[in-house]
């Protein structure tokens, strides 16, 4: 009986360790890359605020429009917005901790607020 339960915490512990391990080994992988190979500097601010302005009025226009695979079309605007709202991000505020990606609705709007308030517009 006792062998069983030494068992199952060891079979347990295992499971949980290379979970962890699986799920750590990326963010590993990418910060080594990014001390080895610093980033080079994003587009121009004002660059990023008319990409981001064109997606908001694209966004706009296929939500009101009848269009063909009208899911599959807002999920990629959305997508392609929510990386150019991180792409902002980095260049408007590069020592804050990356905001979770992709966005949802919480995190896209405080992502918003603070580029909007740190004067950017579209």
């Amino acid at each position: 009986m006792v062998d069983d339960v030494i068992s199952l915490v060891v079979a347990v512990g295992v499971v949980f360790g290379g979970w962890y391990a699986v799920r750590r080994l990326p963010d590993q992988l990418v910060e080594r890359r990014a001390r080895r190979h610093p980033c080079a500097p994003g587009p121009p601010i004002g660059e990023l605020s008319a990409r981001l302005r064109r997606l908001a009025a694209e966004l706009q226009a296929v939500e009101a429009g009848r269009v063909p695979a009208k899911a599959h079309r807002l999920r990629a605007i959305q997508l392609a917005y929510d990386a150019t709202l991180v792409e902002a991000w980095h260049a408007v505020c590069p020592s804050d901790p990356d905001p979770p990606v992709p966005l949802g609705d919480d995190a896209r709007t405080d992502v918003e607020l603070t580029l909007t308030g740190a004067g950017l517009r579209w």
